[in-house]
């Protein structure tokens, strides 16, 4: 083989060398919203894509257009990572929903997105059984349920202690409350059991303090009295 056709092959394989070296790239991560896979120019902000729907499963005494609102990212307006973070806060503060999930859907034209949720079980009417010295609307001002009547199951836990604390303050040193709380399901008699519940309250006797003793005070003797008392 002569010198030129080894030049011409040298060049040929500089001149393919680049071609082949980029289609044996890796290809994009797909994880995460689609944006994020495009190669954009650092110079130049990303083209974000068009939300086109928000559907929403898993809810119970919410509409999904009612979390799809509060989520804050708009249907027909470039997705807003910052609105959708800032949606899920909301969600939860405001309407104790926690979204498990957050799908996003390639759909023509840009995306849809499937929120997967769960709310936290309430009662709407929690009770306050065996209280006869103090009123119930007492006790709901120690448990800080004011006007309101729902209860979260989770918030069950502190107002038993607010209960226990305000007797307390009234005297009532004995009393106790027992929390009796049913979880949300079905049973064979029904199909649908409502979350329920119940602040089993024992008073106990109202007590004083009558006297202080006090014991083991060699080097300074309780004497005297009131005012003039030593030690």
């Amino acid at each position: 083989m002569s010198r030129s056709i080894h030049s011409a092959l040298a060049v040929c394989a500089l001149v393919l060398a680049p071609a082949f070296a980029q289609d044996a790239a890796p290809p994009p991560d797909a994880a995460g919203p689609p944006e994020a896979n495009a190669k954009q120019d650092p110079s130049v902000a990303p083209v974000r894509p068009t939300v086109l729907g928000i559907d929403v499963e898993g809810q119970r005494r919410y509409t999904a257009k009612q979390l799809a609102d509060a989520l804050g990212q708009k249907v027909g307006a470039p997705l807003d990572p910052n609105a959708i973070s800032r949606g899920l806060k909301t969600l939860w503060q405001v309407f104790h929903v926690r979204v498990d999930h957050v799908q996003y859907r390639e759909v023509f034209g840009g995306l849809s997105l499937l929120l997967s949720v769960t709310e936290l079980p309430v009662d709407l009417e929690p009770r306050f059984i065996g209280n006869s010295e103090i009123d119930t609307e007492t006790l709901r001002k120690w448990a800080l349920l004011g006007d309101k009547s729902e209860l979260y199951l989770y918030q069950s836990a502190r107002v038993k202690q607010r209960l226990i604390e305000g007797y307390r303050r009234e005297g009532f040193y004995f009393a106790d409350v027992e929390v009796r709380v049913r979880e949300p399901g079905t049973t064979p008699e029904t199909e649908n059991v409502l979350p329920d519940v119940i602040f089993e309250i024992r008073e106990g006797p109202q007590v004083r303090v009558k006297d202080v003793i006090i014991k083991g005070n060699v080097s300074m003797p309780d004497t005297g009295m009131l005012f003039w008392a030593g030690g």
